[in-house]
């Protein structure tokens, strides 16, 4: 089971002290969730652009409200992400909605294994009841929940039981990936996403953009590995400043090494996550009834 104990306690120890040497935490970093969010806003049709163009700052802030609950809601982690592997069967045999996957699987099973597809269907229901609502607080909590959980289906890493590589020896590659190598470019990442689409069923978009993503972890671990291997062990970490506080890491090189391995698929895989989400909202809209907002 994914727990946070550990770095809960990790964390208390160290904030005694006027400089913290933390690891990185294992997510789309804080930063690349808020450029996801606002990007995908960016990126809306009319009249969605309009409603949501005063409300981008509001979006950006509570853009990790979901990895914050976390730490007071143990149910909560369980939604981020699906041990694909764990289920053993093919993703086109799995059931398509919640209460499917509880009869067949049972609730602790899903919540063990996690149930990120599933809980995206919730999200866009949820968004679509506030739009036709009309409750501006409600889908603006709504969307910025949505738009985590939509990013985090992007990520290869969020697909498999070994998410940071610690039944292969590669343990840290989850903040690699997520945190570490979207900090090297994503300033810089200007393509915005094509026209919004509405998906005509969202679950087998969802389920497809899932099985997209896991088709991408072998290419991860394998190029992280090679490099671990044929990296010296004195170039592999060091110390990065942010502000006051001090984090022991992979070296710059490392890092630096990882995201030209990887050939763009960090970007590529940010920019989906900016159009999905972008697309989740376009057709939670559509499906409320395209009300006046």
């Amino acid at each position: 089971m994914r727990g946070w104990n550990r770095g809960v306690l990790f964390l208390l120890i160290f904030t005694a002290f006027e400089v913290n040497v933390v690891r990185a935490n294992a997510q789309w970093g804080f930063e690349p969730h808020r450029f996801i969010h606002k990007h995908a806003c960016l990126s809306l049709p009319q009249p969605l652009f309009k409603f949501y163009k005063p409300h981008i700052a509001y979006l950006m802030e509570h853009a990790v409200d979901p990895d914050m609950r976390r730490y007071i809601d143990t149910s909560e982690a369980s939604k981020h992400y699906i041990d694909i592997e764990d289920y053993n069967m093919p993703l086109d045999s799995m059931p398509v909605f919640y209460d499917s996957a509880v009869t067949k699987f049972g609730f602790e099973r899903l919540h063990e294994s996690g149930w990120l597809p599933w809980n995206l269907i919730f999200q866009i229901h949820r968004l679509k009841n506030a739009f036709a609502l009309g409750d501006l607080d409600k889908i603006l909590r709504a969307t910025a929940d949505l738009g985590h959980y939509a990013a985090d289906a992007c990520v290869p890493l969020h697909t498999t039981s070994n998410y940071n590589g610690h039944l292969t020896d590669q343990q840290g590659i989850h903040a690699l990936w997520e945190t570490q190598v979207p900090a090297r470019f994503m300033d810089t990442l200007l393509n915005l996403p094509p026209e919004a689409r509405y998906f005509e069923s969202p679950a087998a978009e969802i389920w497809l953009q899932i099985n997209r993503a896991h088709q991408l972890t072998s290419t991860v671990f394998e190029e992280e590995l090679k490099i671990r291997k044929n990296l010296p062990q004195h170039l592999q970490q060091g110390f990065q400043q942010k502000k006051s506080e001090v984090s022991l890491s992979f070296s710059e090189k490392y890092i630096a090494d990882f995201h030209r391995s990887q050939q763009g698929l960090v970007e590529q895989q940010m920019l989906t996550s900016i159009s999905f989400f972008r697309d989740c909202i376009y057709t939670a809209w559509i499906l409320a009834g395209q009300p006046e907002l």
